[in-house]
């Protein structure tokens, strides 16, 4: 389930301890027809966002410990039992449309608690089927995309799937290519503002990050890289890797 699935799912699917469902018309209950926090019967109509709050509070008021969840998305999700790590925040960020450095700054957790407040609003508390399908086996080979970008100069290419809400990407990266003369020209950023989180299975790469640190990644290894960085292929081999975090914008056009 995508991140603000798991949110909504939270908020509208299940009972805030020992709260009870407002009843109809009274002040801060969802309008008659959407879900209340006890699960009653809910319709697409949008809800106010006062009524949204009226719902989180029920659930906040069942816990002990108290969070800022009006005006932060961490201590948002934090009440409703959910990871709220900056890589949680980065994944919800990316299914939202964030289009801002994916740094956890205060400019990006503001932008993603409004817009989780609008869209749990806009939903009139009922949870999109698409966001209903968890625990489905899927499988997808790369030798099949779901989508193909070209790097520019011929210098490589990525293989996209999306399997449940997860977007993986295959990226072949060709001796000589880097990113600031083979994808910069296509998303018109200073440097790459996807966060990267993935396995190399050929070849090796060197990251250099903003302030200039830099670290090569080679077969076998795990990365993490933040975003605000450069990188390009080391020796002449190409470079594989697998990239389970950065791709579902990576190397298109914004």
């Amino acid at each position: 389930m995508s991140i603000f699935g798991s949110i909504a799912s939270a908020i509208f699917g299940k009972k805030a301890p020992g709260a009870t469902p407002l009843a109809p018309g009274a002040p801060g209950a969802p309008a008659q027809g959407t879900a209340t926090a006890g699960g009653a019967p809910a319709t697409s109509k949008a809800m106010t966002q006062a009524e949204v709050e009226a719902m989180i509070k029920k659930i906040a008021d069942g816990q002990s410990q108290k969070l800022n969840w009006q005006q932060s998305i961490v201590d948002l999700m934090k009440l409703l039992k959910l990871d709220s790590s900056l890589t949680a925040r980065q994944h919800l960020a990316q299914e939202l449309g964030y289009k801002g450095s994916l740094d956890g700054s205060a400019e990006m957790n503001i932008w993603l608690h409004k817009q989780v407040m609008t869209k749990l609003a806009e939903s009139g508390g009922v949870l999109p089927e698409s966001l209903k399908q968890a625990g489905k086996l899927e499988r997808k080979p790369f030798d099949k995309p779901d989508e193909t970008r070209s790097f520019k100069n011929g210098k490589g290419k990525l293989e996209v799937v999306t399997v449940g809400d997860c977007t993986v990407g295959r990226g072949v990266f060709e001796p000589g290519w880097r990113w600031s003369e083979h994808v910069k020209p296509i998303v018109g950023t200073p440097s790459c503002q996807a966060a990267h989180t993935g396995y190399v299975l050929e070849g090796r790469m060197l990251a250099e990050m903003d302030d200039g640190a830099q670290l090569e990644y080679g077969p076998g290894d795990a990365f993490y890289m933040p975003s605000g960085h450069d990188a390009w292929v080391v020796g002449d081999k190409r470079c594989v890797l697998i990239d389970f975090t950065g791709m579902a914008k990576y190397a298109k056009p914004t």
